[in-house]
């Protein structure tokens, strides 16, 4: 999911914060009900909850830069609270120099970001590592908000692009020296990964990371990484339970409402929406395609093919479904879409695309 970076000046409260280390747990907050939380980047309606902060300051440098002056060149601070449906997070960030706008998809360390890492330490992959989901935040150079990162490793699943389509939200705000970004994830999608704990628990690791040298990066992080970053992770308690009146909790939609453009009264174009939402669609199914997933990529393919509003984009989607229907030996299917591309008035590459597709089938259909 993309959205528009909102600029703002935002105020925080200067309050004492905490140092994490491995074996520290953070107690916070546990809503009763549900938050009023918008996820916008303004942390003011965090403040009536009283959600402590959490200093995020052991310094990683990396070994060809100079380090940062922690608390005047990086600095990190972040908040964490659950409700019955979600649970939220905030990083406010001071960064002397931001770079945005150079990192490749699903290589996001390029750029300056910050990352949760939440575990689940009952199950480990072939190699000994512990599963682990990875949500990053950061920017374009044209000022969209990024939000990436992995699913647990689940065979070959482990793509690197978020499911947008599970709830998950999260926005960056400029600010005088930094920048703020606030995150919404369900406990739906926490508990499908077998990340949240009956006793309202998470175990998570968070990192700032600070990119002034071409992907050398220095970062900060909450739980101390003794040489398997893969198992550096503490405990998130959500152990102070406050009560709300339920006319006083309602939370707002984060959903299409508050992707903004650049003016704060101006909502975003509803086809620009769906189209950035397909985006990540368009690329995991070339990976799924890649790695000779045909059944993975033709089912987001379709997908792509009933949703997109753009007929360049839809055709290049309806050709892909079409190529991945053949590599599954589904020949009638394959030829059907391109029989219904030839008869659409295509371009000359696209035609001769469908005419070769085409042309493979009869010939698998001559061997038989």
């Amino acid at each position: 999911m993309k959205t528009r970076i909102v600029w703002l000046l935002l105020g925080v409260l200067v309050l004492g914060c905490s140092s994490g280390f491995a074996a520290e747990a953070y107690n916070t907050v546990f809503i009763d009900g549900a938050a009023r939380i918008t996820i916008d980047g303004d942390l003011s309606d965090w403040e009536p909850f009283g959600v402590a902060p959490l200093a995020v300051d052991v310094l990683k440098a990396y070994q060809k830069q100079e380090p940062p002056v922690l608390n005047k060149e990086l600095s990190g601070v972040f908040r964490c609270c659950a409700d019955l449906n979600n649970v939220y997070a905030a990083f406010v960030v001071t960064d002397d120099r931001l770079v945005f706008g150079r990192a490749r998809p699903g290589k996001p360390f390029w750029d300056d970001l910050v990352e949760i890492m939440v575990f689940n330490d009952s199950v480990r992959s072939e190699n000994g590592e512990l599963e682990v989901a990875k949500i990053w935040v950061s920017a374009t150079g044209d000022g969209l908000t990024k939000l990436e990162g992995r699913e647990p490793p689940s065979g070959d699943r482990n793509f690197p692009y978020l499911r947008s389509e599970l709830g998950i939200r999260g926005v960056l705000s400029l600010t005088g020296d930094g920048y703020v970004a606030e995150l919404k994830i369900p406990r739906t999608v926490l508990e499908e990964w077998s990340m949240w704990g009956s006793d309202r628990s998470m175990k998570a690791n968070v990192r700032v990371y600070d990119d002034d040298s071409e992907g050398e990066q220095n970062f900060l992080e909450w739980a101390e990484n003794i040489g398997d970053s893969m198992s550096a992770f503490s405990e998130i308690v959500f152990s102070d339970v406050i009560t709300v009146e339920e006319d006083a909790a309602a939370s707002k939609d984060d959903g299409a409402l508050e992707i903004v453009l650049s003016e704060p009264d101006k909502a975003v174009n509803v086809d620009e929406y769906v189209v950035r939402q397909l985006e990540s669609d368009m690329k995991i199914a070339g990976a799924f395609e890649k790695n000779r997933k045909y059944s993975w990529a033709a089912e987001r393919f379709e997908k792509i093919v009933a949703d997109c509003p753009l007929d360049d984009v839809r055709m290049k989607a309806r050709l892909a479904l079409a190529r991945n229907y053949f590599f599954m030996n589904e020949f009638d299917k394959s030829q059907q879409v391109c029989e219904d591309i030839l008869g659409s008035g295509p371009d000359k590459k696209t035609k001769l695309d469908a005419d070769m597709i085409i042309m493979s089938i009869e010939r698998k259909n001559a061997k038989k």
